[in-house]
């Protein structure tokens, strides 16, 4: 098989994949349809397919910054909308009269943060220091600061795209990388989903398909282990071929 595809997130799609689980776990807890619509419906499709193993994720600590970032901006926000006020126009108005996160809030997001940096992790990127004069040449064509930063993670990872929902900066960004010759596609999400064809076996041309499953006899512990190993496959739906792609440790009783 080839090798997989690498891509990098702008962390605004992690958000939107964060946000989409959470309603998803709402939704069980109150026995409704969770009606995932527009972005979250679009992030939830595009993690599928890097469940089902269609590429491979970098993350470095940039993403973790930013999403925790947001994820206190939100928070907060959500906190002054239960004050009365409208969001975001009120902001300002909002920040004299509503408290600060507490310590307990504060505790709850880290928790977030520590899931994400847990559940969400493929493969951790290196963190390149920043080239002053790339990133200058970004800011002078008018990308945004951290969704430059985010892209330059991606191309010094030589990843093939960088994802991201901002359809100005993916305009913006597509003139510097035809001069520089940059091998990273930066791409949305929605072009980024309709691109990934039905993969065929190289032996007989049957339909791939990939399968998560318990690599572990759970009859020889005694008491429930910290750990379990999970195998990812890929297996050809005519010949029944079976190629053993990664294996994975993760928590007893969580998922992939």
């Amino acid at each position: 098989m080839p090798p997989l595809p690498t891509v990098f997130f702008d962390t605004n799609l992690l958000i939107d994949y964060f946000w989409a689980e959470y309603r998803i776990v709402q939704s069980k807890i109150n026995k409704k349809n969770p009606n995932l619509q527009g972005r979250l419906n679009i992030a939830k499709q595009l993690f599928k397919k890097w469940e089902n193993l269609d590429f491979i994720v970098y993350l470095n600590d940039w993403n973790i910054w930013e999403f925790r970032e947001k994820l206190l901006s939100q928070y907060y926000q959500n906190k002054c909308i239960s004050f009365g006020y409208q969001m975001p126009k009120e902001i300002h108005s909002a920040k004299k009269n509503v408290p600060k996160l507490t310590t307990n809030e504060l505790d709850v997001i880290e928790d977030r943060v520590k899931w994400f940096k847990e559940s969400l992790h493929e493969k951790y990127g290196r963190m390149f220091n920043l080239e002053k004069k790339f990133l200058n040449e970004l800011s002078e064509n008018q990308c945004g600061l951290i969704d430059s930063i985010l892209f330059y993670q991606a191309v010094k990872n030589k990843c093939d795209f960088f994802i991201t929902r901002d359809e100005e900066f993916i305009s913006n960004i597509l003139p510097i990388c035809t001069a520089k010759n940059i091998k990273t596609t930066t791409i949305n999400p929605k072009d980024f989903l309709k691109i990934f064809p039905i993969k065929k076996c190289k032996d007989c041309g049957g339909k791939i398909l990939y399968q998560i499953r318990l690599d572990e006899d759970l009859s020889k512990y005694t008491k429930p282990p910290e750990k379990v190993k999970y195998v990812t496959e890929a297996l050809c739906t005519s010949c029944k071929q079976t190629q053993l792609l990664k294996e994975k440790m993760i928590p007893f009783g969580g998922s992939h």
